[in-house]
């Protein structure tokens, strides 16, 4: 697991309600470790919460981003047994 992925997946499980995290420069496959590491084992929460991930910008700050990692976000989520996932911001 890269140390990034990790650190990140202890952030995300230790986040309060709501949480945003930026992906610029993330590759596909560290993505996919994140996602594991962040959601393979269920999170105790007392109450509901929302976890963002930022993964596209306007056109000066597009190419921070691999344009397949929405798609690999979404796969990976569903891998870990969380279904249906919008990414558009909304339920």
């Amino acid at each position: 697991m890269s140390s990034a992925a990790s650190n990140l997946a202890n952030e995300i499980r230790s986040e309060g309600s709501e949480a945003q995290f930026d992906l610029a420069g993330w590759s596909l496959v560290n993505a996919a470790k994140l996602i594991e590491e962040a959601f393979s084992t269920p999170i105790v929460a007392l109450s509901p919460f929302r976890i963002s991930f930022i993964i596209g910008a306007g056109r000066l700050g597009r190419v921070r981003y691999d344009p397949e990692l929405g798609k690999q976000l979404s796969a990976s989520l569903r891998l870990v047994g969380l279904g249906w996932v919008k990414l558009d911001g909304g339920f």
